[in-house]
């Protein structure tokens, strides 16, 4: 309706199709964000799977890495609490790991004679 006649004018279609532009704007605007979203979570677990890839190898290096990976996004989250938690999990690891490499070394010792190397 026109105010200053209170007739009808052709203006309401203008108004729904713009409406209807924005909707359809928005609506990509969310559909790109959720693609965006998927392949974010997607890299996310690929980087999972890589970290835990590098534990499993039983290198000291390696398992650092993922530790430290880990860490950073504790930390980033301000979960100290589990940074900390990933802290002493490396150095029982890195203390069992440590002992193995005794062990390995002491059975060569006595089954061979001579040290390893």
């Amino acid at each position: 309706m026109d105010i200053r006649s209170s007739s009808e004018t052709g203006g309401l279609p203008v108004v729904e199709a713009t409406a209807a532009v924005e909707n359809r704007k928005l609506t990509e605007l969310e559909d790109k964000l959720t693609v965006e979203l998927k392949r974010l979570c997607s890299y996310t677990m690929k980087s999972a799977r890589h970290r835990v890839k590098l534990v499993k190898t039983r290198e000291i290096a390696a398992i650092q890495m993922a530790v430290a990976s880990e860490i950073a996004v504790s930390a980033g989250s301000y979960r100290l609490d589990l940074a900390d938690n990933l802290l002493h999990r490396l150095e029982r690891i890195t203390k069992l790991v440590a002992a193995i490499e005794a062990e390995t070394q002491k059975d060569y010792e006595t089954r061979f004679g001579k040290p390893m190397g």
